[in-house]
C-alpha cells in the first residue's frame, strides 16, 4: 500500500517549478561571478586558453539541453509566443527594481565618490541580478512555491 501523500503528477509538477526556480537563481548568482572571474583574468599577464574552452562547451552543453526542451514544447504544442507567468513576473519585478532605482538617487561607492543609483545599477549587473533574485524567490514564497528560512 502507498503511503498518504502528493501523487507522482503532482510531486513532478513541484520538481519542475523548484527546477525552474533553480536554474534562475543559479543563472542570477554564477553568471556575475563567473563574468567577474573571466574579468579579472583578462586584466591579468596570461587568458588561459583552456577555460575559455570549457565555457564554451558548458554554453553549447546548455543550448542543447534548452533546444531538447522547445523541440518536446513543439512537439506538445505547447510552446507559445506570449508571455509566459514567470515572465510577466519577472517583467513585474524588473518594473519595481527600477522604481527602487528611481528613489534611491545617489548611491555613495566604497571609494566615496557618489555617483547616480541608474547609472551604478547599469554598470554593476550584480547588483540587479542579486536584487532581481531576491524579488523572485518572494514572489515564489507568496505562491507557496518554495519555502524561505528566515
Amino acid at each position: 500500500m502507498r503511503a498518504a501523500g502528493p501523487s507522482d503528477e503532482e510531486g513532478l509538477r513541484a520538481l519542475t517549478t523548484q527546477s525552474e526556480l533553480f536554474f534562475r537563481t543559479y543563472l542570477h548568482a554564477t553568471l556575475p561571478l563567473h563574468a567577474g572571474l573571466v574579468e579579472a583574468m583578462c586584466r591579468g599577464p596570461r587568458v588561459p586558453l583552456q577555460l575559455a574552452t570549457v565555457l564554451e562547451d558548458i554554453g553549447q552543453g546548455y543550448l542543447r539541453l534548452a533546444t531538447e526542451l522547445n523541440q518536446e514544447l513543439k512537439r506538445r504544442n505547447e510552446l507559445k509566443d506570449e508571455p509566459s507567468e514567470e515572465d510577466a513576473d519577472e517583467t513585474r519585478f524588473r518594473m519595481h527594481a527600477d522604481r527602487i532605482v528611481a528613489c534611491a538617487g545617489e548611491i555613495a561607492l566604497h571609494d566615496g565618490a557618489i555617483v547616480d543609483a541608474r547609472r551604478a545599477f547599469e554598470n554593476f549587473l550584480p547588483v540587479c541580478d542579486a536584487m532581481n533574485t531576491a524579488l523572485l524567490l518572494e514572489a515564489a514564497q507568496e505562491r507557496g512555491i518554495v519555502s524561505l528560512i528566515r
